[in-house]
């Protein structure tokens, strides 16, 4: 971690002609606790992540760790991308019914088929169903085929978007079958041919993930044209995208701060044991923290924790309740896998499935 020494200075005067040149910038803050800052900039087109750690006695300098968000400017140029699509309108209203909140959404109705819709948590599919569904979107969406649909429930609505705009047409095909009242299944298809994992992560998230934040869809169902990526690693990513939506837990969820002067054991390396050994488990969120300054409120929200509490000592948490303090070092991982097995084998409901 390095060093930031700064120096402040007034300038005075038309200083702005003289300046070679000049940035755009734009920022926020996710944390500004008085040990710790953490701090997001968008300077033209680059995205960086800052953590600050308290200053000196003199104010001059303060430890600090930058790194660039190198998957910003990918975005922002994948979602401006939608607008090629704009000389193609939707023409459907993409207006969502009265009752529909944006800021708290409701999963939308829709009629169960086996084990899709109902209410069911979406499914992931490698193929659009051969029988029992028919492919949709905003330009071929009659008022013969939403007839036909209020006719037979049953079957599975694939929204197949057709212009750049993906995004677009997946949720103003949505939102017209909820003002329309009908409730048949809705699978969200999307195709790329992608030969780097990363771009095909990131489009696919882009075009998808909300959707399923927005309780629009009951299914996911993505597929890669180009080689290089298997079948496996895109179903994978289409349960990566569930999860990180909130709507479908498949695998544990790890959580960990970035270490600091404060963090007093192999951070990295604990991490690692904790995966390779939790890795089975599905459904849970595990913390791993450096420090018991900000650890505890830091992994509020997780199922188990694991806190470094001093030199060579861990204390364990069960959501926000310590259940062993000072655990020395060498036996901390081992006591927190035990203690994860046994708190399941205590309640049966709550053992992580597979497919949760």
């Amino acid at each position: 971690m390095a060093k930031e020494i700064e120096r402040k200075f007034l300038v005075s005067g038309e200083f702005r002609q003289d300046s070679p040149e000049s940035y755009r910038i734009m920022q926020g803050y996710i944390c500004s606790d008085p040990d710790r800052t953490v701090r997001v900039r968008v300077r033209e087109d680059k995205g960086f992540l800052t953590i600050k750690g308290r200053g000196s006695e003199d104010g001059l300098s303060r430890y600090e760790w930058e790194k660039e968000i190198p998957v910003a400017r990918f975005l922002v140029d994948y979602v401006t991308s939608y607008r090629k699509g704009a000389d193609l309108p939707i023409p459907m209203d993409a207006q969502a019914p009265p009752t529909y909140d944006w800021l708290k959404p409701v999963r939308r109705q829709s009629t169960r088929v086996g084990e899709i819709g109902g209410g069911q948590v979406p499914v992931v599919l490698d193929e659009i169903p051969v029988a029992g569904a028919i492919s949709a979107n905003p330009f071929n969406f009659t008022p013969e085929t939403a007839e036909f649909l209020r006719k037979h429930p049953e079957v599975i609505v694939v929204s197949h978007p057709q212009t750049t705009n993906r995004l677009g047409e997946h949720r103003a095909l949505a939102l017209s079958l909820m003002n329309l009242g009908l409730e048949n299944p809705l699978l969200i298809y999307q195709e790329y041919a992608e030969e780097n994992l990363e771009h095909l992560q990131l489009k696919a998230a882009a075009d998808t993930g909300v959707l399923f934040i927005e309780g629009l869809a009951d299914g996911l169902i993505l597929q890669n044209h180009a080689g290089g990526i298997s079948v496996e690693v895109v179903r994978d990513l289409a349960y990566g995208i569930l999860q990180a939506a909130r709507a479908r837990f498949t695998k544990t969820e790890y959580i960990s701060c970035p270490g600091c002067g404060r963090t007093l054991y192999d951070l990295e390396g604990t991490i690692a044991r904790i995966k390779a050994a939790t890795s089975h488990l599905k459904g849970l969120k595990i913390a791993i923290m450096g420090c018991i300054v900000n650890g505890p409120g830091e992994m509020a929200d997780a199922d188990y924790g694991y806190v470094g509490a001093a030199r060579g000592k861990v204390s364990l948490y069960k959501q926000k309740d310590c259940i062993e303090k000072n655990i020395p070092e060498e036996e901390a991982v081992e006591r927190l896998l035990r203690f994860i097995e046994e708190d399941l084998k205590k309640n049966e409901n709550k053992q992580p499935t597979k497919e949760q």
